[in-house]
């Protein structure tokens, strides 16, 4: 089969996908249900439907992982004003026309449609929350820079599709981050160890940390690598983050290896910190630093540029891990 590539020059696709299937471990979409939500195929077309329904279709099939999804529970959860004969008409002329139309003719590929059962061959995809999530045992600092550069809401702006896909959103989402807040500190553990690559401890200890700011763990690790990069001033300060963050979710104090690191980080850099009660409001070690130290904002702007740096050369080659 051959269709016409938007030059206007035969292009026989299939063909094409038929060589790329058969080659290893190669997925033919990339799909991002972080933040703004995109699909690019494996020749870099923008994939995603337009409507919104659709999308939210798209996204529900994606967290199934591969699972045949009864139809009648999308329908009725995207439609949930109508009947169920009425929802399922409406998914099938709709939703579910709109998204194959979408990927064209990956969706023979992708998409398998039974009479009553939907699903998505998640094999053949690379999604950014599903790879986040994934067993313990894959790459540590590729998950560690997957941290970083997938943020966002899950699925953010379909809040609003229908009444039922909300509440089914809401707790799809609380799901997620205790699933992430796991997988993150699994990858903590095994990162936080001497001679490991201190900034990447960082990166992953304060990721996790905006899912738990009370989390001891990440704080200690992040205190320790703030001290092994030479900032103890930044250490102190995110144990007065943390003992704030602690005593507002618990009213309990920080560990003991805490407290004994920041009084020894005390003893070392005098006048830096003085004792608070907790009632400081936690706000973020950037805020904090800007706010005492203003002249730092450079700092910040160089370090986070270098930061990209590093990884821009990774995000081509996350196009299809």
């Amino acid at each position: 089969m051959s269709l016409t590539a938007p030059s206007g020059h035969s292009a026989s696709v299939p063909a094409t996908l038929a060589h790329y299937l058969s080659l290893p471990k190669r997925p033919i979409l990339r799909i991002h249900l972080l933040g703004s939500m995109r699909a690019t195929s494996y020749l870099g077309a923008d994939v995603l439907p337009r409507p919104q329904k659709a999308r939210a279709a798209l996204g529900y099939l994606c967290l199934a992982a591969g699972a045949r999804v009864p139809r009648t529970r999308i329908a009725c959860m995207l439609w949930d004003r109508v009947s169920p004969d009425q929802a399922r008409t409406s998914f099938r002329s709709k939703a579910l026309t709109e998204l194959t139309a979408a990927m064209g003719v990956l969706a023979a590929e992708l998409i398998s449609a039974g009479r009553s059962t939907l699903s998505l061959n998640t094999d053949l995809c690379w999604i950014d929350a599903l790879a986040l999530v994934k067993s313990p045992d894959s790459d540590d600092a590729a998950r560690a820079d997957l941290a970083v550069l997938c943020v966002g809401e899950l699925l953010e702006g379909l809040d609003e599709v229908s009444a039922s896909f909300g509440k089914w959103l809401a707790e799809e989402r609380i799901r997620f981050k205790r699933r992430l807040a796991g997988s993150l500190d699994a990858v903590l553990q095994r990162l936080d160890r001497p001679n490991s690559d201190r900034e990447e401890v960082a990166t992953v200890a304060r990721r996790l940390i905006s899912f738990d700011p009370a989390h001891q763990g990440a704080s200690y690790a992040l205190m320790r690598a703030m001290v092994n990069l030479g900032e103890p001033s930044e250490a102190l300060r995110e144990f007065e983050r943390h003992r704030d963050a602690l005593w507002e979710a618990s009213r309990v104090k920080p560990s003991l290896k805490s407290e004994q690191l920041y009084e020894k980080l005390r003893a070392r850099v005098p006048g830096t910190i003085t004792a608070r009660p907790h009632v400081t409001p936690a706000i973020t070690v950037k805020e904090r630093l800007m706010r005492r130290r203003p002249d730092a904002a450079a700092g910040f702007a160089s370090a986070s540029s270098r930061s990209a740096n590093s990884i821009a050369g990774m995000r081509k080659a996350w196009v299809f891990p």
